[in-house]
């Protein structure tokens, strides 16, 4: 995919409130991310490219609110996970579905044909009841959505014979999974009505604090063939300039080993973008100096301050995704503290 132009890498990415130098970011002074190298503090603010103040929604998810018109016809919500219910994938007025890689989608004993009639037509008219308090109308909505959404995608999930079906021939790891169900839903967009959507799969542990070259091979072997399979689905059923993706993490390794064979916490890494409309062969931004206690090393293990801000990352693809100057400003709303806003790797 780097050698046909369609991977770039973009190098040092991460979380920031404001642009930070060495000296900076020595200094108490300066407004820095929160919580530094904690897992789930700096997973939510990649999700939610807000770094100074928690946030109930994900910058996915607020792209997805931008373009809630374009698919009001549509009949599967904007946002589909298969990597469980994440921030990034919170609006605050789209939620994602969480659709499972494998098996039936929906309830045992409930579809609309058959004896399950009745019994489809009883739950329907229940959750229809007691709908005064908020919490209750809440949870009755997402209940219906669900059973909506499984009739309508369980056959296109089940399928075994589709286009995209042959490029993942042999690939049985959950990742594999995961990017199959996607782009089985991506090669169904025409019947569901939708015209954007925002997609979360999830491959983990990567926190090797030992065993590091193994594991990470392990990992690879998951992660490159699957991207390959996904990437070669998209070209052959006319998708691939539209379809577009990206890497998100919580934060780099260490330059310096531990003592278990592996390394610690860090801070900027270096992220995949795919796709047809991406312009690759090449690197965007700058490397760090792979010096322990240089310019860019935070302290003296190797944990490089990054030089492009989640916000910038993220501007470019949500550009890409039609949002106008307007529109990132709800997305992103600190990105006026980057310059430039945006990038030229797509």
């Amino acid at each position: 995919m780097w050698a046909s132009g369609n991977l770039a890498v973009v190098a040092n990415v991460g979380t920031l409130v404001q642009p930070l130098t060495k000296a900076q970011y020595q200094s108490s002074s300066t407004p820095k991310p929160a919580t530094l190298f904690s897992h789930i503090d700096q997973q939510h603010e990649w999700q939610a490219s807000i770094s100074n103040v928690p946030s109930n929604t994900g910058w996915g998810g607020r792209l997805a609110d931008q373009f809630n018109a374009l698919n009001v016809n549509a009949m599967v919500p904007s946002m589909i996970s298969t990597g469980g219910n994440n921030l990034f994938v919170t609006g605050a007025s789209s939620q994602a579905l969480v659709i499972p890689t494998s098996g039936s989608f929906g309830l045992s004993g409930f579809s609309n044909s058959g004896g399950d009639a009745a019994r489809r037509s009883a739950l329907a008219s229940l959750l229809n009841v007691d709908r005064v308090a908020d919490l209750t109308m809440a949870a009755q909505d997402v209940m219906s959505g669900a059973l909506s959404s499984s009739a309508t995608l369980n056959p296109i999930l089940t399928a075994t014979t589709t286009t995209v079906t042959q490029h993942f021939t042999g690939l049985t790891t959950g990742f594999a999974n995961q990017l199959l169900a996607i782009a089985k839903v991506i090669e169904a967009h025409s019947a569901l009505g939708a015209k954007r959507q925002v997609f979360l799969a999830s491959l983990g542990s990567f926190d090797t604090h030992t065993n590091e070259l193994a594991t990470q091979q392990t990992l690879f072997s998951q992660l490159d063939p699957a991207l390959a399979a996904f990437h070669s689905a998209m070209t052959d059923i006319g998708a691939g300039s539209n379809v577009t993706s990206f890497t998100l993490s919580d934060f780099s390794r260490t330059f310096a080993p531990n003592t278990g064979g592996g390394s610690d916490h860090a801070w900027g890494s270096h992220h995949l973008v795919i796709g047809g409309a991406v312009h690759g062969g090449q690197l965007y931004g700058v490397m760090p100096t792979l010096a322990l206690g240089g310019p860019d090393d935070a302290g003296g293990q190797g944990r490089w301050i990054p030089t492009i801000a989640v916000d910038q990352y993220a501007a470019t693809l949500a550009s890409w995704f039609g949002a106008d100057a307007t529109a990132l400003t709800t997305v992103l709303p600190n990105l006026s503290a980057f310059s430039p806003s945006s990038l030229s790797f797509i």
